[in-house]
């Protein structure tokens, strides 16, 4: 049998391989002597298929073994249409997480969300000036051109841009609102 001898002592081990735990895992490895290990209980992008690539068709990624069948309790304002009542909350079960089932879309919380977490619910070091240049970090924005400079990082190791519509139709909609 095996010992212990033949393992490789983890210094850190990130559960998750979406967009999160992909990038502390890479900033930990910026340490050559720290071992890292990631665990993913999903099946691999390649493994999912080509739906995966097509944003068009995350809804029905959100239904199938790509996310976890997670639902809300009985909502009593919310959700009439839904059975039971309850929301879908769709999870990504593969490598890239969440941001592999949800239209490709990169967000953040809001800005007062951070703040509030500190101010009422005593998170010191959440408030989202102190969390902003973590997000920076971890972002490498295509379209710095386009947007402020002081709230989007270019070095990062998660490529991020704004998508604009090819379709004339499409932009005309955006425009009218």
């Amino acid at each position: 049998g095996s010992s212990l001898q033949n393992y490789t002592v983890m210094d850190f081990i990130i559960i998750g391989a979406g967009s999160a735990g992909s990038v502390v895992a890479t900033r930990l490895t910026e340490d050559p002597s720290v071992n890292v290990l990631v665990l993913e209980c999903g099946r691999s992008d390649i493994a999912v298929g080509l739906e995966l690539r097509i944003p068009l068709t995350a809804g029905k990624l959100q239904f199938k073994n790509a996310s976890f069948p997670f639902y809300t309790e009985e909502q009593k304002f919310a959700s009439f249409a839904n059975n039971k009542k309850q929301a879908h909350l769709p999870t990504g079960k593969t490598l890239g997480g969440g941001s592999s089932i949800n239209y490709l879309a990169y967000v953040r919380g809001a800005a007062a969300d951070y703040d509030e977490w500190q101010q009422s619910m005593g998170a010191d070091g959440w408030s989202f000036k102190d969390v902003l240049p973590y997000f920076k970090k971890s972002e490498c924005c295509q379209c710095i051109d386009l947007l402020e400079k002081e709230f989007h990082g270019v070095d990062g190791p998660l490529p991020v841009s704004i998508r604009s519509p090819r379709n004339p139709i499409a932009t005309d909609f955006i425009n009218a609102c």
